[in-house]
């Protein structure tokens, strides 16, 4: 979609995603306001706009568990992803100038699921391009059944684990947790897969704490 762009720049967006009535509007002004030379052989940027969910909890009891960890855990302010600078990219919803995608593409022959946003988004630190944080979410829609949710979070930690023996610098949040307490995986362990996920299914309000423990088990089989 990039190659076949015409304007200098570029916002992608997931076809699951719901734009807020000024989502174009909000990216404009973005370069408008802050003057950014996009065109700057020596500065690229990438704003990054966020991805909320739905206020209201889904009818469908199934998909309760995806929307929890969604409004929990990805829904986040502007200050929060600021913080969490190259760590809180996420390609669900971001701009950038065409150039920059066709230097740096997303890779075509990626296997396997999950983080490959992950790995794209952590190349830039060391290449001179800068991220904003935009307060310009989009909804997300795509919510699944509990356990197509955790089938795909187990897979995502699976790779995850694959790309981080291709990629070390890369860096999560279970990367960082692991690395710095090595021996909590073989303690998340102890407690049954099955304890865990009968405990995210069956509660109206789960503790995500247990789906951690599941994220460690899974990161070290």
């Amino acid at each position: 979609m990039a190659r076949e762009a015409s304007n200098d720049f570029v916002v992608m967006m997931d076809a699951d995603g719901w734009p807020n009535p000024d989502f174009v509007y909000r990216y404009c002004y973005e370069i408008e306001d802050t003057k950014i030379n996009f065109g700057d052989a020596d500065l690229a940027v990438i704003v990054t706009g966020g991805r909320s969910y739905a206020q209201a909890p889904p009818e469908d009891a199934n998909l309760y568990l995806h929307w929890w960890y969604g409004t929990r855990r990805e829904s986040k302010t502007v200050e929060q992803r600021e913080d969490q600078g190259w760590l809180g990219f996420q390609s669900n919803n971001f701009m950038a100038t065409r150039s920059l995608l066709l230097e740096f593409p997303f890779p075509q022959d990626f296997e396997g699921y999950g983080h490959e946003d992950t790995v794209w988004g952590q190349q830039f630190p060391d290449k001179s391009v800068v991220i904003y944080h935009q307060d310009n979410p989009v909804v997300h829609l795509g919510l699944e059944p509990g356990d197509v949710f955790l089938r795909k979070q187990r897979e995502a930690i699976v790779n995850l684990r694959l790309l981080k023996k291709q990629s070390p610098h890369l860096r999560t949040r279970l990367i960082d947790l692991v690395e710095r307490l090595p021996f909590l995986p073989a303690l998340a362990s102890l407690i049954p897969e099955k304890t865990l996920t009968k405990y995210l299914m069956s509660r109206k309000q789960p503790n995500l704490y247990a789906l951690d423990l599941l994220k460690l088990r899974w990161w070290r089989e």
